[in-house]
């Protein structure tokens, strides 16, 4: 029962995680910047910064954004369709227009657009609209095959619907893109442990917590799948880390 509640608890705050990251250096160019200098310094860790990045600080939403004056931005993209489009865990079905307006506009390609379709996706999650949320984190995986995150939430959308196989296909295509995303490598432990893969859900939980040394519910994790391994007679994986990361992408 203990175990059932902390997990449950886990992929609430994940999905939080999700719905608003925010990188914190990018926050101070924001303040009083004008125009598009404001939408550049506000608007970019969302929409172009690695996903790995994004996580660097999820507190804030990217508030000044919308104080941006219309005049000052470029291609015709409005600033406050960017932060709504961001802060779909607020309201979820402005969200979806705005993230919808943004796609519509032309303005954008590539690894933005993947993020746009991607955010959509997770406002119309959050709105209980969950087919609709997956064929859009299907288009932002076909817009952008690098983008972590689409992989990441398409793979908890399986793993909620119970098609483990593919969801591990998911998560493992999110690790492939970001070697250090230790969410997709504890859930990726999750599926391995639902499909009775023991020694590789320790393997990944064991990974998840080196990235995220913190983390009650990967300790949970090893602790379980260990008694779990132990009671079949299997041995365990070696732990693969992966290298420590390099420069932050700008």
């Amino acid at each position: 029962m203990c175990r059932s509640l902390s997990l449950a608890f886990s992929l609430l705050l994940l999905f939080g995680m999700l719905i608003g990251p925010v990188v914190a250096d990018d926050r101070a160019v924001c303040p009083g910047a004008p125009g598009a200098q404001a939408v550049s310094g506000c608007s970019d860790p969302w929409f172009s910064k690695p996903f790995d990045s994004a996580f660097s600080d999820r507190r804030n939403a990217p508030i000044w954004v919308a104080q941006a004056p219309e005049s000052g931005i470029a291609a015709g993209i409005s600033a406050n369709d960017r932060a709504t489009c961001e802060n779909s865990r607020h309201a979820a079905e402005a969200a979806i227009a705005a993230c919808s307006r943004l796609i519509t506009s032309g303005n954008m390609e590539g690894r933005e657009l993947s993020n746009v379709y991607w955010r959509r996706g997770l406002a119309l999650a959050a709105s209980k609209q969950r087919d609709q949320a997956r064929l859009d984190f299907d288009q932002a995986i076909e817009t952008d095959p690098t983008n972590e995150g689409p992989f990441f939430s398409r793979g908890f959308y399986l793993i909620q619907a119970g098609d483990f196989s593919r969801a591990i296909a998911d998560f493992s295509q999110a690790i492939r893109n970001n070697s250090h995303f230790g969410t997709a490598y504890g859930m990726r432990a999750q599926a391995y442990e639902k499909t009775g893969q023991f020694a590789k859900a320790l393997a990944d939980y064991r990974v998840a917590l080196a990235i995220v040394p913190d983390d009650i519910g990967y300790k949970l994790g090893v602790g379980n799948t260990q008694e779990k391994l132990a009671a079949t007679g299997e041995a365990e994986l070696p732990v693969q880390l992966p290298p420590p990361p390099g420069p932050r992408a700008t």
